[in-house]
């Protein structure tokens, strides 16, 4: 805010008229005439989970909103300061209480485990998420996140709260006595010969450092006859196994019907085995069935993206596949109220994909250049280029809903003659602000 002192020689008494050459103005800006009214910072964060392990990573993100569209641009004129870089986001702890985190906490003493920088702008700013700015906490205890700005002359000094409890996270101390470590499989129950199937493994208890597990699966076994697990055609990479989770083999595939067993093995660094799967235990067996004669296909889309992101369909084949067989995509955009899909409508065809055998095959990731609905339809073509199969346009599971980029909200023009400083904390003593008293019409 400025003030601009102006004088009319038309308005004065008429005794000190001839005294007056002309009508007189102050400039726009001058600096003892101009208060600052700065702009207030908002901040909404949330960390991604509130417990975290003993070395494990923390991660946030913090929506900061307030600064002036302009901000970053004002390097300063020698009266008022050049605009701040940066916000300074700070993890303090650990704390052994979470009563202590209070919006008076003074932090000038606190432990600090983490100082992480992003640009004096506004925008969604995520932490914790690179190596640069890692997030581990190494001792048990309450952590909180707390992200400051100095101040500067058109934005007011900020600090989140530190009794904001979406800020904070807690690291468990580890128990004192270590609990048993057990593991509970569950396999694909069927499959049909050559498509993929996999291993799951749910690992609990207190995790002792190197562990490994690695499964193996055997077979494929006839139907009603004794499990039989010697020698694997099948076994995973040694899996690390740092904590408590769920964990996967990987997927593998058979060419012969049958029944495989699986058997999941927990190694500790030293290869000790700390766990163990049964031949033949209760979900641990996967059923193979030759594939049908007939030859299907089933399809799924991408189901919505916003204008720019890629979008593609999958076709999972089963049956007897010619050699020679081809798959193509195509996707129509629709132009009206129910789907066609002609030919003036096809907004994208795909390369001719090799089909093998039975199995998932993908299309290409296409991004669409108009918003709208596409409708998918997948066409099989037989070594002398026949169609053997054809999908139906608007078929459940094949469109995909594509949505324009929201607009970013609008904001305000601010003056161009001068630093837009937002409201201040101070103000000019009443004597300059107000001006020196004049004659009545001044």
């Amino acid at each position: 805010m400025t003030w601009v002192w102006q004088m009319h020689r038309a308005t004065q008494p008429a005794d000190v008229r001839d005294y007056l050459a002309a009508d007189w103005s102050d400039q726009y800006g001058v600096p003892v005439e101009t208060s600052s009214v700065r702009w207030p910072l908002t901040t909404t964060s949330l960390m991604r989970e509130y417990n975290v392990h003993d070395g494990g990573r923390a991660f946030d993100t913090v929506t900061v909103t307030g600064f002036p569209a302009n901000y970053g641009d004002f390097a300063g004129d020698g009266y008022w300061q050049a605009d701040a870089p940066e916000l300074t986001h700070t993890v303090y702890g650990p704390f052994t209480d979470d009563a202590v985190l209070t919006d008076t906490l003074d932090l000038s003493g606190a432990p600090v485990l983490a100082t992480i920088t992003t640009p004096a702008r506004n925008g969604v700013y995520r932490l914790g998420y690179t190596d640069a700015d890692r997030i581990t906490p190494t001792e048990p205890g309450y952590y909180v996140l707390v992200t400051t700005f100095p101040g500067d002359d058109r934005v007011q000094p900020y600090r989140s709260s530190p009794a904001d409890v979406l800020e904070r996270f807690f690291v468990p101390p580890t128990p004192e006595t270590p609990l048993p470590v057990t593991v509970i499989a569950q396999a694909t129950p069927a499959a049909l010969t050559g498509q993929p199937f996999a291993d799951t493994a749910l690992v609990q208890g207190t995790i002792p450092g190197g562990a490994t597990l690695v499964f193996r699966a055997y077979g494929p076994e006839p139907a009603d006859t004794t499990p039989v697990c010697e020698t694997p055609f099948y076994e995973s990479d040694p899996t690390p196994v740092t904590q408590a989770g769920v964990y996967s083999s990987g997927q593998t595939r058979t060419g012969q019907a049958g029944t495989v067993y699986w058997i999941e093995t927990l190694y500790g660094e030293d290869g000790t085995v700390l766990a163990q799967g049964a031949c033949g235990a209760p979900g641990e067996t996967t059923v193979v069935t030759e594939q049908p004669t007939a030859l299907t296909l089933t399809t799924v889309a991408t189901t919505a993206v916003t204008l720019g992101g890629p979008a593609h369909d999958t076709a999972t084949v089963t049956g007897t596949v010619p050699e020679g067989t081809t798959l193509e995509f195509e996707a129509y955009r629709q132009d009206g109220d129910t789907a066609t899909c002609t030919a003036d409508e096809l907004a994208f065809t795909s390369d001719a994909h090799s089909v093998t055998g039975p199995g998932e095959y993908t299309s290409e990731d296409v991004e669409f250049e108009k918003a709208g609905t596409y409708y998918w339809i997948e066409t099989l073509h037989g070594p002398d280029g026949t169609v053997i199969h054809r999908g139906l346009c608007g078929a459940p599971n094949e469109t995909t809903a594509v949505t324009a980029v929201p607009a970013p909200t609008p904001t305000p023009e601010l003056p161009s003659t001068l630093a837009f400083t937002g409201t201040g904390d101070w103000l000019l003593p009443f004597g300059i602000g107000g001006g020196i008293p004049s004659s009545p019409g001044c």
